[in-house]
Formats: structure tokens, C-alpha cells, sequence
């Protein structure tokens, strides 16, 4: 395995350029890696690529990991307790994030406020992240996660909805922390759960 002498590309340093887009690439081979992801409305939104092949995988430091990690949990944490302070703290100010079907939002205010309207008339759910895979390619780091959400009704005898899918995120290193700058939500499945 060749590892380039460059100082400018030791695991966790991560360049900061806010107006670069976020290339994640699709799973599935080189003919689709530089296909991007077109938003169905295409309203003015920045295209938003499916995540990268592992193949082409960097490790990012063990520190970074971590905390990258805890974003994503804290993400759902913040869903399950509806603590949404907590919840927008896992967005950057600038991010963009496309749900698919369900919306595209900009900003942690505007994602936080959908998330707290869809969950209202839930009960107690499980937003339960897994496999969890961070890259670094080209100074930029992506992280992809599985998601199982268990979506119960609040009201009695309610129904169990459950979703599964996966995120594709760009995160940036900012001066509170690592923040998601772009998601791209996936839906695998989704229905009643029982």
C-alpha cells in the first residue's frame, strides 16, 4: 500500500472550504462514481451524491472518529428525548439536507423544526444508528450510517411505524465541534412494525 509523504493529508486534518460541494460518491462501481444525485424538485439545490466506495477509504484519526461518532448518536438522541437544542447541534449554520419524499431542508432551525412537527404525536421512539463508516478523501470527511426508527403512536392502541435506511454526510470541523454540512437521507423500508 503507497502512502504519499504529504503533510497536508494526515488523517484528521480537514481542510476548511466552505463553498466546496460535498463529492460523496455512489456504492456500486466507478460508472456511477461521477453521477451526481439530483434533487427531484430541483429547486436551486446544490446536488447531493450517494456516499462513497470503501475501497477508497482514508482513516480519519481515532480522536475525530469518536467524535463523529457521538454527532450521529447525539442526533438521535436528540429525536428520542425531542431535546431539539441538542438536536441542532449536530447541524453546521449552513447545511443542507435532503430527505428525499420527506423534504430538503437548509439550516438546523429548519430541520429541527420538521423533526419536532413529525414527532409530535409520537410516543417514545428509537432512532437506532449502526454501521457506521467514516472516509476521507480529498480533505473532506463523509460518514455513512444505518438508521432503524421505531415510530410508535402516542395516542392508545396506536399503531408502530418503522423506517429504515441509511445517511450520507459530509461533516466539517468547526470551533464547537464536527458538524453535518450536507445529509442525504436513503429510505430502505418503511411501514407498520409488528
Amino acid at each position: 500500500m503507497h502512502r504519499e509523504a504529504d503533510a497536508s493529508r494526515r488523517p484528521g486534518k480537514v481542510d476548511k472550504k466552505p463553498d466546496v460541494a460535498c463529492p460523496i460518491l455512489p456504492f456500486g462501481g466507478q460508472d456511477r462514481a461521477t453521477r451526481p444525485y439530483v434533487s427531484p424538485d430541483n429547486k436551486g439545490r446544490k446536488n447531493m451524491p450517494a456516499h462513497g466506495s470503501l475501497l477508497r477509504r482514508l482513516p480519519v484519526c481515532a480522536e475525530d472518529e469518536r467524535a463523529i461518532k457521538h454527532v450521529l448518536l447525539r442526533y438521535a438522541t436528540g429525536i428520542d428525548t425531542r431535546d431539539w437544542p441538542l438536536f441542532r447541534t449536530c447541524f453546521a449554520q449552513d447545511c443542507e439536507t435532503d430527505y428525499g419524499s420527506f423534504g430538503h431542508w437548509r439550516g438546523p432551525r429548519e430541520i429541527a423544526e420538521y423533526m419536532a412537527d413529525a414527532h409530535r404525536h409520537m410516543g417514545p421512539t428509537l432512532h437506532r444508528i449502526t454501521n457506521i463508516v467514516i472516509e476521507k478523501r480529498d480533505d473532506q470527511v463523509h460518514a455513512r450510517s444505518y438508521v432503524d426508527a421505531i415510530l410508535p403512536e402516542a395516542a392508545q392502541g396506536g399503531m408502530t411505524h418503522r423506517a429504515t435506511g441509511y445517511y450520507d454526510d459530509c461533516l466539517v470541523r468547526t470551533s464547537e465541534g464536527w458538524k453535518i454540512s450536507r445529509r442525504k437521507f436513503t429510505l430502505v423500508k418503511a411501514g407498520l412494525d409488528g
